[in-house]
């Protein structure tokens, strides 16, 4: 039985950075909304937003790397007082390059948390644990989506009031940063007599094929003349296949031979690498920041003339997205992963319509439906469940932590991209040729999974 201080350490970094993570990545979708970063262009406000992107994608994508340099714990506590740091230069700064500057230095640690937070959760918890309180990180995602657009709406009439919305970034890391040293990180072993010496380490598979049959283990025993083969000297045994003094008794004897590269290992499941990969990225392809960071704008476009209002309608949908996630928690057991994305992709399809015929019409009901649909369909399927089916096919690899960072690095980039050119393209081709592109991402990816998706 796992202890009960490790759940709770679990449950406290999945919900706290989880939340930070949330809060720092949505807080421009209301501070763009306010002087004087109102005032610029449509390419300049999707910089300010992108920037953090970039950052996080550098970030996630070197968050595996950092793990296995420095550990996991410290990986972490160091991210969280970046991302403090980085909260109160942004209050006080008043340039737009410097603000470019800055939310790109704060996606950094933000993307190393997104990679290494949810792999180290899973090392402290048992299995059977571990997809609630991935859950628990996605569903703390979204508290901090709905904190930031509260605040927006809070401090909007305030002269100057983004310096505090920004400042206000830098709470929950600089929380977790003084108290994750009283957290334990002890590693959950099924082997109570087994301790690991690393806080974050590889998977390695233990299959058939490492340990000898009967068979094997009794012609081994003879050498190609039939003679009887004698037990070598230690001078004959290489230093590769010496256990070192670190090495779990568990894992001794075969941890070296069964070491390969992450190319080997990349080559052996590509098939699986390459479909997981096209998930990923169409998981954001199908338009999910467009609509985090720039709902108010989408408002606008169904009608909403007032600033206010815009926030207001954006922090309903916020709240809307936050009680959509307690539903995977409940049906993906029983449904099953490819089921509940399939459905999900097919709600967010039908979400886009909606969006469609609300700017056709300037109906505001219409806008509310394709969000809440779009939404509804994003929590129920690819918004934790890309996550899980990517765990699935990849925990059990050798480079496990490097291949999570690989996927969390395609979904980065895809937003970078997306995320920058949402308003130009919406001006240039109009809100219903993009929506009619979203749909069409989605029903690529329920294609995906209908017939190309090895889900294990």
């Amino acid at each position: 039985m796992a202890k009960l201080s490790s759940i709770v350490s679990a449950f406290t970094i999945s919900l706290v950075l989880g939340a930070t993570y949330g809060l720092a990545q949505s807080i421009t979708s209301g501070v763009i909304q306010e002087d004087p970063w109102s005032k610029l262009s449509d390419a300049s406000q999707g910089a300010i937003s992108s920037a953090f992107l970039v950052g996080g994608a550098l970030g996630s994508f070197g968050g595996g790397f950092l793990s296995k340099q420095f550990g996991a714990v410290k990986t972490l506590n160091w991210s969280c007082i970046t991302v403090s740091v980085c909260a109160i230069v942004l209050s006080f700064q008043q340039s737009f390059i410097l603000l470019l500057i800055f939310r790109f230095l704060t996606g950094i640690p933000i993307g190393i948390l997104s990679a290494v937070a949810p792999l180290h959760v899973t090392k402290l918890v048992k299995k059977e644990r571990s997809g609630t309180l991935l859950s628990t990180f996605q569903l703390a995602i979204t508290i901090g989506i709905l904190l930031a657009y509260l605040i927006n709406i809070i401090f909007n009439s305030v002269k100057s009031g983004w310096r505090v919305e920004f400042l206000l970034t830098g709470v929950l890391p600089f929380l977790y940063f003084t108290l994750g040293c009283k957290l334990d990180h002890t590693p959950h072993s099924d082997d109570e007599n087994v301790a690991s010496t690393e806080l974050f380490e590889d998977e390695t598979d233990l299959s058939a094929d490492q340990f000898p049959s009967s068979e094997q283990s009794n012609t081994s025993m003879f050498n190609d003349a039939g003679q009887e083969a004698s037990e070598p000297t230690p001078d004959e045994i290489p230093i590769s296949d010496v256990p070192s003094r670190n090495t779990p008794p568990a894992r001794r004897n075969f941890t070296s031979s069964r070491k390969i590269s992450f190319v080997q290992e990349l080559t052996s499941m590509l098939p699986s690498f390459l479909s997981c990969s096209m998930m990923a990225v169409f998981s954001q392809l199908s338009g999910i920041n467009s609509i985090i960071l720039f709902s108010p704008t989408i408002f606008s476009s169904a009608g909403v003339k007032s600033a206010i209002g815009r926030l207001w309608c954006t922090a309903a949908v916020g709240a809307w997205n936050f009680l959509t996630t307690f539903i995977p928690v409940f049906l993906s057991d029983r449904l099953g992963i490819r089921t509940m994305m399939i459905a999900g992709y097919g709600l967010m399809a039908l979400g886009h319509l909606f969006v469609i015929l609300s700017v056709i019409t300037q109906n505001l009901v219409l806008s509310f439906l394709g969000l809440a649909s779009f939404l509804l369909g994003f929590e129920v399927g690819p918004g934790p469940l890309t996550n899980a089916l990517l765990t699935n096919n990849f925990s059990k690899a050798q480079h496990s932590s490097l291949f999570m960072s690989l996927f969390l690095a395609m979904n980065w980039v895809t937003n970078i991209i997306l995320v920058f050119s949402f308003l130009p393209l919406q001006n240039i081709l109009g809100a219903n040729i993009l929506s009619g592109f979203f749909i069409l991402i989605c029903l690529l990816s329920i294609a995906l999974l209908r017939w190309c998706v090895v889900i294990r």
